[in-house]
């Protein structure tokens, strides 16, 4: 298991229609995480992510880029922004569909503590440029 220590940004790309009633619904949320996490919504911007402080698909990062000793992961997202809910949950009769992509993703944490299979993560920049 791990944890991360410090803050987190999480960046999500939602339609400008919505923004209010998201960021309401952002913020009325009491922790992120397990229930023991202390992790809440400290506010809610329209700002885009800086290169390198956000978690990117392995496959956006040139070769030449070192891994080691950022944390990595299998991440799943929705294929498109255009899903509805059949092609989610399909029925028995409908054809199922591909809704979410899986890829190897590589978030801007290094493991500054290692206590037996337990980790804590602090953020640090992705050092290297994106394809």
């Amino acid at each position: 298991m791990a944890h991360a220590a410090g803050p987190m940004t999480v960046f999500l790309h939602i339609p400008r229609d919505s923004e209010q009633r998201l960021a309401v619904v952002l913020q009325a949320i009491g922790y992120w995480g397990q229930s023991s996490s202390l992790a809440s919504c400290l506010g809610v911007t329209n700002t885009p992510p800086v290169p390198g402080e956000s978690a990117m698909p392995l496959t956006l990062l040139e070769g030449t880029f070192p891994l080691s000793p950022y944390f990595s992961c299998l991440a799943t997202e929705f294929r498109s922004d255009r899903l509805s809910w059949s092609d989610i949950v399909a029925d028995d009769d409908a054809q199922k569909t591909e809704a979410l992509r899986l890829d190897v993703y590589i978030w801007p944490m290094i493991t500054a503590y290692r206590h037996g299979t337990q980790k804590l993560l602090v953020r640090a920049p992705l050092i290297g440029s994106v394809q």
